[in-house]
């Protein structure tokens, strides 16, 4: 069997489960919603409102603690980062939304679960195939960062 076919044979698998193609495209982040959450919190559809004129004053105001530096070899990346200390705090700045009809008291959070997430760098990297270009590439994983993961 020839060594490129074979190497492009063990490479695949390993190429579906992380969830990348050879394009570059990988999964997108489905990590939950605060706005939905939130949502949930208010008794009204004028706090409902409120919620989502609010939300990205707080998330700008937050912006330090909603997002991650991966430092790596090859540079830093910005990711993502929701966990659920963040949401404590988003809740705090988002219970200035409506009073009386937003109660912080009201979110559960019981059913959320903080997952570590790859980070992936922005180079792809060669994993298989011939020497003239073709072949199998995907982005390397950097680092981690945590998505909080729920029913909203």
């Amino acid at each position: 069997m020839d060594k490129y076919l074979l190497g492009a044979a063990l490479a695949v698998p390993l190429l579906i489960v992380s969830g990348q193609s050879g394009s570059g495209a990988g999964p997108e982040c489905t990590y939950t919603k605060p706005g939905l959450v939130f949502a949930k919190a208010c008794i009204d559809d004028g706090c409902r409102e409120k919620v989502r004129s609010l939300l990205p004053a707080c998330k700008r105001q937050m912006a330090g603690k909603l997002s991650k530096t991966v430092r790596y070899e090859g540079g830093t990346k910005q990711a993502p980062y929701l966990s659920l200390a963040v949401m404590d705090d988003l809740a705090s700045c988002m219970s200035r939304a409506s009073f009386g009809s937003f109660s912080t008291s009201s979110l559960d959070l019981s059913d959320f679960s903080e997952v570590s997430k790859d980070v992936r760098g922005e180079t792809m990297h060669k994993v298989g195939g011939g020497d003239t270009g073709s072949g199998l590439y995907m982005l390397p994983i950097v680092g981690e960062t945590t998505m909080l993961y729920g029913p909203a």
